[in-house]
């Protein structure tokens, strides 16, 4: 009888213990999540979404991290935020990430998200330019250090077209939508995704027809590529599921970017994230799968930035870019 007793007491002891140890793995990894943040380009944004259904659906967790996502105040900034270490990854134009990296910022580009540039030259229908030639002998508008002015040399010179027979003209970029509705210059320079709503009366000129470069994507500080090689892949691996799911299904998306902003009109960042989809799923994601960096494309990209912002050095490719931490196997759009 006592020896029965014992065997029960064991028994138990044994279950106990058992679902203790259960429990606290059970309970690992929300206490195990290691804190993480991405800082963006600008403000909130419709082709931001991939990020946002990343955090949504619960990817992010799945690797255990803990991501903030946090609006940028420009790509340049967000280069030197994550240079110094303020943020983990940032998401930044590839261009001006360019021009960081010859002035001293210890990053690299990770992983491409917009496989092309997102530039465009946006006029006014009635004024009949349609394309780059038709812009000969009529003016154009863009704001000083605007990366998309810099750009316009190697644009027209793609397109073998002279630049210097454009009227160009810089102003304020606050004043530039009101001076081609008053008429003041005949087209300006802008983004196509975040002022798609304006171009239902306008028609617009898309750099990526003939300047090929890559447009934007996420960067990290070479001592966290060093140092915390696994939690790149993570992060990467999750933000590209994140960005399969978002071209597959935009409204889901913008559903759970306004879970994080509800202050945003679904409508436009529902256009604005549209607006993005080709560039997302651009031709090396779907052959290559999200993130991979084009060499060609990379390559132009240095050459055009060096010549427009008249670097103090030359950036290597080396310097600039790596492949080694985009998810295997790829994940496609």
């Amino acid at each position: 009888m006592e020896r029965s007793t014992h065997n029960r007491s064991l028994i138990c002891l044994i279950v106990l213990l058992t679902v203790v140890a259960l429990g606290a793995v059970t309970a690992l990894p929300a206490g195990a999540q290691e804190k993480v943040s991405l800082r963006l380009d600008f403000v909130i944004n419709g082709y931001h979404g991939p990020f946002f259904t990343a955090l949504g659906k619960g990817y992010y967790r799945e690797e255990g991290l803990d991501v903030e996502v946090l609006r940028g105040f420009g790509s340049g900034d967000t280069v030197k935020r994550v240079g110094t270490g303020a943020n983990t990854f940032g998401f930044a134009d590839f261009f001006t990430t360019v021009k960081g990296v010859a002035e001293g910022a210890r990053v690299k580009a990770i992983g491409t998200c917009l496989g092309d540039g997102p530039g465009a030259i946006i006029a006014l229908k009635k004024s009949g330019i349609r394309t780059l030639k038709d812009l000969e002998g009529r003016s154009l508008a863009s704001s000083p250090g605007n990366a998309f002015g810099l750009q316009l040399p190697a644009l027209f010179r793609a397109a073998g077209l002279d630049f210097a027979k454009v009227k160009y003209t810089e102003m304020d970029i606050v004043l530039k939508s009101s001076a081609l509705m008053a008429g003041k210059v005949d087209a300006i320079t802008g983004i196509i995704i975040s002022e798609v709503p304006a171009f239902k009366v306008m028609d617009v000129i898309e750099y990526r027809d003939h300047l090929k470069i890559v447009g934007s994507g996420i960067l990290a500080h070479q001592d966290t590529l060093r140092g915390k090689p696994e939690t790149v892949r993570r992060f990467l691996r999750a933000s590209f599921r994140g960005a399969r799911d978002f071209v597959r299904n935009v409204p889901e998306s913008v559903e759970f970017l306004a879970r994080s902003h509800p202050e945003i009109d679904r409508p436009t960042y529902r256009e604005q994230a549209n607006s993005s989809l080709t560039l997302w799923a651009s031709a090396t994601a779907k052959e290559k799968g999200f993130g991979w960096l084009d060499e060609a494309k990379v390559a132009n990209t240095i050459e055009v930035a060096a010549q427009a912002y008249k670097l103090p050095r030359r950036v290597s490719a080396g310097d600039f870019y790596t492949n080694e931490f985009v998810p295997v196997p790829p994940i496609r759009p």
